[in-house]
C-alpha cells in the first residue's frame, strides 16, 4: 500500500505580480553601497518588497517599526538582534552607541537596517534626523532603507536642500496599482 502523505516543502513567498522590476530595483539598491529612500501609498508593497530583496541578499536585516520608537533606548533595542551576542550583556543604549556597534558588526557582513515608515520616528522624536544623519553618512558597513508613505514628511526629509537627510540615498518611488 502506497503511504498518501506528503512533504510538503515551504518555498519563499511569491513577488507579487507586477513588483518584479520594484523588486529587482530593490535589491541592486541593497547590493551597492547606496541607501534607499523607497516612497509610495500605503499598501503598495514597499516594506513587503525590501524584506523579500533583504532575505535574498543572506545579509542580516532588522525592519524597525518606527511607530514604536519614542527614545534612543527604543531605537538602540530594535538593533539588538542585529549586533554580536557579546553585546548583549551591555545592551546598547543610545542611537549613537547601537550605531556604532553595527558599523563594527558590519566589518564582516553587512547588515541592513530597515526604517518602516521613517517620518514617524522623526515626528516620535523630534530633532533626531540631523545626529541620526551624521552618524549614517559616515557608516560604510551597513546598507539603510528609508520607507515612507506620507508625500509632505518624505519631500521634507528627503528633497529640500536643508534637510538633513538631503542627497542620502537613490529615491525609488512605487505607485499604486
Amino acid at each position: 500500500m502506497k503511504d498518501k502523505s506528503e512533504t510538503v516543502r515551504l518555498t519563499e513567498p511569491e513577488i507579487p505580480v507586477g513588483r518584479e522590476d520594484d523588486f529587482i530595483n530593490v535589491l541592486h539598491t541593497l547590493d551597492s553601497a547606496v541607501n534607499l529612500i523607497l516612497r509610495g501609498p500605503r499598501h503598495s508593497g514597499k516594506t513587503t518588497i525590501c524584506i523579500m530583496a533583504a532575505k535574498k541578499t543572506g545579509r542580516p536585516f532588522v525592519c524597525i517599526p518606527c511607530e514604536t520608537i519614542f527614545s534612543e533606548a527604543d531605537f538602540a533595542r530594535q538593533i539588538l538582534p542585529l549586533l554580536p551576542v557579546r553585546c548583549h550583556m551591555q545592551p546598547p543604549r543610545t542611537i549613537e552607541d547601537a550605531l556604532r556597534l553595527l558599523e563594527r558588526a558590519g566589518e564582516t557582513v553587512r547588515p541592513i537596517v530597515i526604517f518602516d515608515e521613517f517620518p514617524e520616528m522623526v515626528k516620535n522624536m523630534p530633532g533626531v534626523d540631523k545626529p541620526l544623519r551624521a552618524y549614517i553618512q559616515l557608516m560604510q558597513n551597513v546598507s539603510f532603507v528609508f520607507i515612507g508613505t506620507d508625500k509632505e514628511a518624505m519631500f521634507k526629509l528627503f528633497n529640500r536642500y536643508e534637510a538633513p537627510f538631503f542627497n542620502s540615498g537613490r529615491d525609488l518611488r512605487f505607485y499604486a496599482d
